[in-house]
C-alpha cells in the first residue's frame, strides 16, 4: 500500500524530478555525475527519483542520495535539447506515466460518468419521480408559459395534435437535474411511443431504447430491415407539457407498454430570461427523426400492461 502511494506521489511529481535530471546535467569539458540513491543495505544505486530499492526493495530516504561521476555529455547536447530531454523510468515495475496523460484519462472517467448519469435504457426501466407543480412551478398566461426561475416562453402552436399508441420508452426529468435545462421544469417526461401496428402486435418489433438527455437511440434487434424501418417510421419521441393538473397527474402512472391516448397542440417555444435566451422547436409528424413538443390538454391511459 506504501508502495502504492509513493507510486502515485512520484507520477504527480513527475515535473519536479525532470527539474531535477536537468539540473544534475552539466554540458562541457568539465565532466558529469549524477545524483543515486544508495541502499544502505544491499549497497545497489538506484535512481534519484526511486522510493524503494529495485534490488531488495528497502525503503529509500533523501539521506541515502550520492553523486556519481558518468560519461560525459558531448558538447552539441546544448540547452535546448536538454529541454526537451525527458524520460519515463520503471517505478517497482510499473512505467512512469506522462502528468497530462493522467490527467486527461481522469477528465475522462469524469466524463463517462456525468453521460452515464443521464443515459437510462427506457426499454427496462420504470421511472415516477415526477414532482413539479403548476402554478407553483410553472404557470401558465395566455400563449406565455412562466417558470419560478425567472424565465418567460413563448408558445407558438403549430397544429392541434393526437396521439394513440403504446409507450415504448419513458424518461422523467426534474429541475434540479443536470445539465441544467429550463426547460425541465414544465416538461418532467418523455414518451416514445409507437402507433398503429407497433401498438397492436408489439411482440413482433423486438427493441431497446436508451435515452441519453432528451433523446433517444433506437436498436432494432433483428435482421429484418423492413420492419425496423416500419419502427422507425411509426414511433417517436414527445417531449410533455402538462396544460393542466389532471394531465400532470397521470404522468406518474404511466408504465412502459401502456396504452394511451393524447390530445394536444404540437409547440414551438422561445424563452428569455434577462439576457439569456432558449430555443425549443417541434417536429411536425411522427417517424421523422426529430421529437414532437406537445402541450397536452387530456391523456388518457386506455389500459394498462
Amino acid at each position: 500500500m506504501r508502495q502504492d502511494f509513493f507510486f502515485i506521489f512520484d507520477i504527480l511529481t513527475q515535473k519536479s524530478n525532470k527539474y531535477q535530471l536537468k539540473k544534475s546535467i552539466k554540458v562541457g569539458n568539465k565532466g558529469n555525475f549524477k545524483m543515486v540513491k544508495q541502499c544502505p543495505i544491499c549497497k545497489t544505486e538506484n535512481e534519484d527519483y526511486n522510493f524503494w530499492c529495485k534490488n531488495c526493495n528497502k525503503k529509500l530516504f533523501t539521506s541515502n542520495i550520492v553523486r556519481r561521476e558518468e560519461e560525459k555529455i558531448p558538447e552539441e547536447l546544448n540547452k535546448s535539447k536538454i529541454d526537451n530531454y525527458e524520460i519515463y523510468p520503471k517505478v517497482n515495475g510499473n512505467i512512469r506515466i506522462n502528468k497530462k496523460l493522467l490527467v486527461f484519462v481522469f477528465v475522462g472517467i469524469i466524463s463517462i460518468a456525468m453521460i452515464a448519469a443521464n443515459v437510462s435504457f427506457g426499454a427496462t426501466f420504470n421511472f415516477s419521480n415526477i414532482n413539479c407543480k403548476i402554478n407553483e412551478d410553472f404557470y401558465f398566461d395566455g400563449k406565455y408559459l412562466n417558470t419560478s426561475d425567472g424565465w418567460c416562453f413563448t408558445m407558438t402552436k403549430l397544429k392541434d395534435y393526437t396521439l394513440d399508441g403504446i409507450v415504448l420508452g419513458l424518461k422523467t426529468y426534474k429541475k434540479s437535474d443536470s445539465p441544467y435545462r429550463p426547460i425541465n421544469i414544465f416538461s418532467p417526461i418523455d414518451l416514445v411511443i409507437g402507433i398503429e401496428d407497433i401498438k397492436d402486435n408489439t411482440d413482433s418489433y423486438p427493441y431497446s431504447i436508451t435515452y441519453c438527455y432528451r433523446g433517444y437511440w433506437l436498436t432494432y434487434q433483428n435482421s429484418n430491415a423492413a420492419n425496423y424501418e416500419y419502427m422507425r417510421l411509426h414511433m417517436g419521441n414527445n417531449h410533455i407539457i402538462p396544460h393542466n393538473e389532471q394531465v400532470l397527474n397521470q404522468l406518474s402512472n404511466i408504465s412502459i407498454d401502456d396504452c394511451i391516448f393524447i390530445k394536444g397542440s404540437l409547440v414551438n417555444l422561445y424563452g428569455t430570461r434577462g439576457s439569456e435566451y432558449y430555443s425549443w422547436t417541434s417536429d411536425t409528424h411522427i417517424g421523422n427523426y426529430a421529437c414532437e413538443i406537445i402541450l397536452v390538454d387530456e391523456l388518457i391511459i386506455t389500459n394498462t400492461s
